[in-house]
């Protein structure tokens, strides 16, 4: 694997391409973003035989992914008493951690 440095913020993008007339179970990831990158390594690393690399260069990296991994979702949007459970979690599994690394 090449390692990225940042591209200029302009030249970054992911496409997505899913070709409608074959019968294909697999996507193309394309992406130069770094954080995209990231994540698709490390898919590559964790499921070597359902992501494959397809290109790698100084620029960016084009990957075969299962089709059924593709989705687009909307943002959760939470009320107000949903965050304020989810941030009284979030504290007691931080304080539990904190614990547990001092014992």
């Amino acid at each position: 694997m090449i390692r990225k440095i940042g591209n200029v913020l302009d030249e970054q993008e992911t496409i997505i391409n899913i070709d409608p007339t074959q019968i294909s179970k697999f996507a193309t990831v394309y992406t130069t973003i770094p954080n995209d990158l990231k994540k698709m390594w490390a898919l590559h690393e964790k499921y070597p035989d359902e992501v494959k690399v397809l290109h790698d260069d100084k620029w960016g990296s084009e990957f075969q992914v299962p089709r059924k991994w593709i989705s687009v979702k909307r943002p959760r949007t939470m009320t107000e008493e949903q965050r304020i459970a989810a941030s009284e979690r979030l504290a007691k599994a931080r304080e539990t951690f904190a614990d547990s690394k001092q014992s």
